[in-house]
């Protein structure tokens, strides 16, 4: 049995386990919450995830769907097996992007450095490291860690997605 020909660009293997168009009579895994699974809502062309509970719209000819009661819009593509993110062209990593997450790395452990540098701190018993540095080395990281939240979010990978829209839903419920 081949796939319809309202799917042309697809490939046409045997409609078993190695490709399923999206359809609302069928169950898909979550893209969210990775663990329910997406039922069609009844008279809706609307998914529903039994385990948390989200909506998402479905675009059958782009065989993609869209969360709608998050306050992220999110897409994913539906490839005949899993969920792939689906990225707008604004969402690629730019020189920009870099220039700024290295100078929110490098700037301020740049200035805690040099302010150590200028007005040293009492010294250091032998073998241990001067204050100055672990406090350089402390801000990097701190820094690093920033750095990683906004790109996690700007990039909206799903392991962070479904942290956040746990959070956001609990805050919410309670």
């Amino acid at each position: 049995m081949t796939l319809p020909s309202q799917y042309p660009d697809r490939p046409t293997p045997l409609l078993d386990d190695q490709f399923r168009p999206l359809t609302l009579g069928g169950t898909y895994p979550c893209p969210l919450c990775l663990q329910g699974q997406l039922q069609a809502m009844l008279l809706m062309e609307v998914f529903s995830c039994q385990r948390c509970r989200h909506m998402l719209t479905v675009d059958l000819p782009t065989q993609q769907v869209c969360v709608v009661d998050s306050p992220q819009t999110i897409r994913w593509r539906w490839t005949g097996r899993a969920w792939q993110t689906v990225r707008s062209a604004t969402q690629r990593i730019t020189p920009t992007i870099g220039w700024v997450a290295g100078g929110l790395l490098c700037l301020p452990a740049a200035l805690v450095w040099v302010a150590g540098y200028i007005f040293p701190p009492l010294p250091a018993p032998p073998g241990e490291l001067p204050f100055s540095t672990l406090w350089t080395g402390l801000t990097v990281m701190a820094h690093g860690v920033l750095v990683v939240w906004l790109l996690a979010s700007y990039y909206q990978l799903p392991i962070y997605l479904a942290a956040t829209l746990r959070a956001w839903k609990y805050s919410y419920l309670s």
